[in-house]
């Protein structure tokens, strides 16, 4: 906020000492050292009698020289890294070593930095094309995890650069391990992207405080808060709504692993509240609802087992009924559920006018799956 505010009066009256000064304070505190440092150097400028500025100049100068260095070392590592990771006739225990070793690394803010610089989101994205080893293909995927979980505008490039459909992929498996491991990536490039944090710190510290009270700076505090997230939201929408859409599409598919299907659907349950991304009420523009019911009315019986049967679970029908559950109370008002069960009426009515029995059957399970996890959306099929 200070950043902000000095950046703004800035614009009015550039090289305005006193305004540099607070926003060079403000950047060391967020440890930019750099603009805190090149802010200091325009304060010297503008006033070279001004005292209070030179020990800022002395010690961020010497926190800029010990980036250096240790961005020097670290382009070492990077480059001696990516030389293992990315050449498929290395040693295999030495490249995945490298592909562990790169998680560490973008972890570290500078790693993280230098990874993204030297072209690693592209670097991934071809080698995943080749890469047969689960170990790496693992390592890989969280790399993208760490480097966009701290980073909105990385989130927002890693997804543009390597597609929704790049996840999917590394997603349909039946180790369970690679599942949550994706699904843990996925989350925490909707969460960067969507600027979660805005909201979830407000919520945890209600938690923390007597009686939920705030006093009145942390209300306006929170207010702008929640505007700032609206904007980013819409500036975001366009990534933010394919991730959605791919997601939801895709859970019908019938090329995904069971475990994979069920990963999908819970993340349309993680998503749906209105403080998360609000999926609840987006997803009736597509048809979002109509897919997740097909799941919910699949047959796990051998005589129905076809060709284009969806691989599912003894949990799977379970998992939907539970999601629906959430959906419906998300939907705050009559017109919203009326939406709502209009969707799901769709499906129904689809399979009535089939003539075949399967359909039947079909609307039977659907329903079924509703009335124990999500009664009220059940009896409205009735």
């Amino acid at each position: 906020k200070v950043v902000e505010d000095c950046t703004a009066a800035l614009e009015i009256s550039q090289n305005d000492p006193k305004a540099l000064y607070r926003r060079c304070q403000a950047y060391e505190a967020l440890d930019k050292v750099e603009q805190a440092y090149s802010d200091a150097k325009a304060v010297h400028n503008v006033d070279p009698k001004n005292k209070a500025i030179e020990p800022f100049l002395l010690r961020l100068h010497a926190k800029v020289q010990a980036k250096i260095n240790e961005m020097s070392t670290t382009a070492n590592k990077v480059t001696k890294m990516f030389e293992l990771v990315f050449n498929v006739e290395e040693e295999l225990d030495k490249r995945e070593k490298a592909a562990d070793n790169m998680i560490v690394l973008a972890k570290d803010r500078v790693g993280a930095e230098l990874l993204f610089k030297e072209g690693v989101v592209q670097k991934i994205v071809r080698l995943m094309k080749v890469e047969t080893n689960p170990k790496i293909r693992l390592s890989l995927v969280r790399v993208f995890g760490d480097l966009g979980k701290t980073d909105m505008e990385r989130a927002k490039m890693i997804v543009r650069e390597a597609g929704v459909p790049f996840f999917l992929n590394a997603l349909n498996t039946s180790d369970e391990e690679a599942v949550n491991a994706v699904v843990y990536v996925i989350q925490c490039l909707l969460d960067s992207i969507s600027q979660v944090d805005l909201i979830d710190r407000w919520q945890e510290k209600l938690k923390n405080t007597k009686n939920n009270r705030m006093n009145v700076a942390e209300r306006k505090q929170k207010r702008a808060d929640e505007l700032k997230r609206e904007e980013i939201l819409k500036a975001n929408s366009k990534e933010l709504d394919s991730i959605m859409h791919v997601i939801c599409f895709n859970t019908t598919s019938r090329t995904l692993t069971a475990i994979a299907r069920e990963a999908l659907i819970n993340l349309i349950m993680k998503n749906c509240k209105y403080e998360q991304l609000n999926w609840a009420n987006m997803m009736p523009a597509t048809d979002s609802y109509q897919r997740p019911v097909e799941v919910a009315s699949e047959i796990n019986m051998p005589e129905f087992k076809y060709e284009s049967a969806m691989d599912i679970t003894d949990s799977t029908k379970t998992i939907v009924g539970i999601t629906f559950g959430f959906l419906y109370e998300r939907m705050y008002d009559d017109r919203r559920r009326e939406a709502l069960i209009a969707e799901v009426g769709k499906f129904t009515q689809e399979k009535l006018m089939d003539p075949g029995m399967e359909s039947k059957v079909r609307i039977v399970v659907a329903i079924t799956t509703l009335l124990t996890n999500a009664p009220e959306l059940g009896n409205s099929q009735l």
